[in-house]
């Protein structure tokens, strides 16, 4: 009897005890909270937008040899001007031992460049182009580190093109034909047999080909090519033949491509590179086009606030949508941001370095916007690990695709911001 009373009344206070409990259960995120003080419990978000400043730079050249693809074109950009691009490239026979035989006939020398994209106005009816091609009077090798601004007037002679083509681009097509003159398929023919013993001796003797627009015929696109692509190559007619012999682009070639720009015309030439003055807007474009530069002046004080965590900051640019001429010309699939180092180069930066997916830097085309996760870079600058110069922003694969933006930088939430998340320790 009494161990059954005894049971119940412990089985009652167990009862009482677990009610109480589901009673008083708090959210496991305010535990604590009451010993904490009241400025420490918070964590504050703070858009830096009037502390972030922009300005469109100029770049002077970047590395191009070697790449995806090789541009060919020129064509007046309603905001950023006159772009055009062409390329230099060794060619290789195809193997060793090349023997032409009798020549009885030379019939003609065609070069063929696979298409495979292009940039520019593609909405409007093509307006023709002309093309110029040079034989090179120097060689290059696949060693050096060649640049966008390559002095190729140094490699020809420029008062002997073996091409002068017009041609009407189509996006549509898959390779571009350009005949040449036939002086260099009698040069290529007429080869003696040690010239012709290997592809590495025979680029001593044939150094290569210079292709690049006549920009005084701009047209609306740049075409995109790939020398890679068996479609590529330069082909040689001789003695009636339908078969021709074909001398080869492939990895062991060097080639560099070259991009120029004209902003004379344009409303952001005459304030390059100005940081008197904060712009409205700011401009980007691929293939050595202009950059821009960021800094967050403000931030630097945060030093002084005592310790802080960064949990969250997002450097968050609109694109400029009263652009009408963006429907010809879509903004870059991605831009870029580096760090600027103490000798003013590019360093990554430490977030990319980490995750470079979670980095960002891609374009939403539904809020017109691009965002950047740097909150490890920022923390470092807190920590002292980290000297904060600024940074330099410039679309991503700009030496192989052509695409360009305009950043918006005016008022209120159009300005480019810094969205910062902490916690102060």
């Amino acid at each position: 009897m009494f161990t059954h009373i005894f049971s119940k009344a412990i089985l009652g206070i167990l009862l009482v005890t677990l009610i109480f409990n589901i009673g008083c259960k708090k959210d496991p995120s305010t535990l604590g909270l009451n010993v904490q003080p009241p400025g420490d419990r918070i964590t504050q978000t703070f858009p830096f937008i009037s502390n972030v400043s922009a300005w469109t730079f100029s770049e002077d050249s970047i590395t191009s040899d070697e790449r995806t693809f090789n541009l060919l074109g020129c064509y007046i950009d309603p905001v950023f001007g006159r772009t055009s691009a062409g390329f230099v490239s060794q060619v290789r026979l195809a193997s060793s031992t090349v023997t032409f035989g009798t020549i009885n006939t030379v019939d003609s020398i065609i070069l063929y460049l696979s298409v495979n994209g292009c940039y520019g106005d593609t909405l409007s009816t093509q307006t023709q182009q002309k093309v110029k091609v040079f034989e090179l009077t120097q060689g290059i090798a696949l060693a050096d580190t060649l640049y966008s601004n390559f002095r190729v007037s140094n490699y020809i002679d420029v008062s002997s093109p073996i091409a002068d083509y017009s041609y009407t681009p189509n996006q549509n097509d898959t390779v571009l034909r350009i005949p040449l003159n036939n002086s260099l398929a009698s040069k290529i023919l007429n080869a003696s047999e040690a010239q012709l013993a290997s592809p590495d001796v025979f680029i001593e003797y044939f150094k290569g080909l210079y292709v690049c627009p006549d920009t005084t015929m701009p047209g609306n696109i740049i075409l995109y090519h790939n020398l890679m692509n068996p479609r590529s190559k330069l082909s040689l007619y001789y003695n009636g033949a339908t078969t021709p012999y074909n001398l080869v682009f492939d990895s062991k070639c060097a080639r560099v491509s070259l991009f120029n720009h004209d902003y004379t015309t344009t409303l952001f030439g005459s304030t390059l590179n100005d940081t008197t003055q904060n712009s409205d807007k700011v401009y980007l474009q691929s293939l050595a086009g202009p950059r821009v530069k960021i800094k967050i002046p403000s931030f630097e004080s945060w030093k002084d606030s005592g310790n802080v965590a960064i949990n969250k900051a997002e450097l968050i640019l609109k694109v400029d949508e009263s652009d009408l001429s963006i429907g010809n010309y879509p903004p870059p699939a991605k831009l870029f941001l580096v760090a600027i180092d103490e000798n003013n180069k590019y360093e990554f930066i430490f977030d990319y370095l980490r995750n470079a997916s979670y980095f960002g830097g891609t374009y939403n085309s539904t809020t017109k916007t691009y965002k950047f996760n740097i909150p490890l870079y920022l923390q470092r600058v807190l920590n002292g690990t980290q000297t904060d110069r600024g940074f330099y922003l410039f679309p991503e694969s700009n030496r192989v695709y052509g695409n360009r933006v305009v950043i918006q930088n005016g008022v209120n939430n159009e300005r480019i911001k810094l969205d910062i998340t902490y916690t102060k320790l």
